[in-house]
């Protein structure tokens, strides 16, 4: 951890694989691989670590933070034109696998990607859905701030979108 905060991350990434090999059950190590290989644009090889979490961590609390980051990068190869019909559906995939154990950035992730597939009216249900349950794990006030900050114009489309539906119904 403490190589990671001083900004040596191919350091901290040998560390951390050699702790996931000392301890395979140690599974919070490998997800830090995968998180260092995205930061050194090593998208690839983090997504292979994040699909190997969810076979291994296949009911636990790990496949949902796996799949978080594979949503992720699902959406950021769908933004940068690659293979996007292939791309937006396994970014939705995961990141319905995701919100399983739903947090609001789970569900932030959820709606861009149901979004950026232009299926704007399950977006907008997952959005009705999050703010009527307002279960604790994803409070509703914390999911709003966090999709406001979002500055994807996709994003900003819907909402526009959203906003003058009321008036066509």
């Amino acid at each position: 951890r403490r190589l990671r905060a001083e900004g040596h991350i191919e350091e901290a990434l040998v560390r951390y694989r050699e702790c996931y090999q000392a301890e395979p059950d140690f599974i919070e190590a490998l997800n830090e691989v995968g998180v260092m290989y995205s930061q050194l644009g090593r998208l690839r090889d983090a997504l292979r670590i994040y699909l190997n979490i969810i076979k291994l961590d296949p009911h636990g609390p790990h496949r949902h933070i796996a799949a978080t980051n594979a949503a992720d990068i699902y959406l950021t190869w769908y933004d940068a034109g690659r293979n996007r019909d292939k791309n937006i559906a396994l970014a939705r995939q995961y990141a319905e696998m995701a919100m399983e154990q739903p947090s609001p950035m789970r569900a932030c992730n959820l709606i861009l990607a149901l979004v950026k597939d232009r299926m704007y009216f399950e977006a907008r249900d997952v959005l009705e859905r999050i703010i009527k349950e307002n279960r604790p794990e994803c409070d509703a006030r914390k999911f709003l701030e966090t999709m406001f900050q979002i500055r994807d114009p996709d994003l900003v489309g819907w909402w526009t979108w959203l906003e003058a539906l009321p008036a066509k119904e």
